[in-house]
């Protein structure tokens, strides 16, 4: 029969439970041993042991356990504790989804591995302009220029085990600029009109004259 599976290096906790005879019930381990890291102590109440600790070894570890009543009737019962290897601590996220110049982006950053939770922290690189990274890595804003991009990212988790991992982001789209190189102009005394025309950047947009004046 198995207990329920450990983690190496993660808390563990499981009640063993005794049931008939005359309480209050003694705990004995008859033969095998707990995994390294582990203990077997009275529980809350008279009818229960707590095997807790944090194991430090993984491997299959069967037991035999002893339960002995108050009036010396015992029982014996075969158990196993499974302890798995924790997978090691890595950022998943190679490439973000792309964004686009101006427009609002939200991008995820996981890793696996490691208990939670995670807290993610830029070491290196840099983001676009107008996008941060929250300790939770979700990468959010509005760029505010386009490129490619590749940062440094470093996660730590719950025990203070950290990696870190190059990210890379693609911003697409232009800049704003006019679309003509002049305007047609006109003749003294007639009426005249021209369109200035733009392309990339986020409408609406507003004109100014910064220079010179007009006719």
């Amino acid at each position: 029969m198995s207990l329920p599976a450990a983690t190496l290096g993660v808390p563990y906790a499981a009640n063993l439970i005794g049931n008939y005879g005359r309480p209050p019930y003694q705990f004995a381990i008859e033969s095998g041993s707990l995994p390294p890291g582990l203990t077997l102590a009275p529980g809350i109440g008279f009818i229960e042991a707590l095997i807790s600790g944090i194991p430090t070894q993984a491997g299959s570890f069967p037991i035999v356990f002893k339960i002995t009543d108050n009036i010396g009737a015992s029982s014996s019962k075969s158990f196993t504790i499974q302890v798995q290897a924790q997978a090691v601590l890595t950022i998943t996220t190679s490439i973000l989804a792309p964004g686009s110049l101006n427009e609002p982006y939200s991008g995820q950053i996981d890793s696996t591995g490691g208990q939670l939770p995670f807290t993610y922290s830029l070491t290196g690189g840099s983001l676009p302009a107008g996008l941060s990274l929250s300790s939770s890595g979700i990468l959010t804003g509005s760029p505010s220029v386009a490129g490619s991009f590749s940062f440094n990212v470093r996660v730590v988790d719950a025990r203070g085990f950290s990696a870190q991992g190059l990210v890379r982001l693609e911003i697409t789209g232009e800049g704003l600029r006019f679309s003509f190189p002049y305007l047609r102009g006109g003749k003294p005394g007639q009426y005249s009109q021209d369109v200035l025309g733009l392309q990339g950047g986020v409408r609406p947009c507003r004109f100014f004259v910064v220079g010179g004046s007009l006719p």
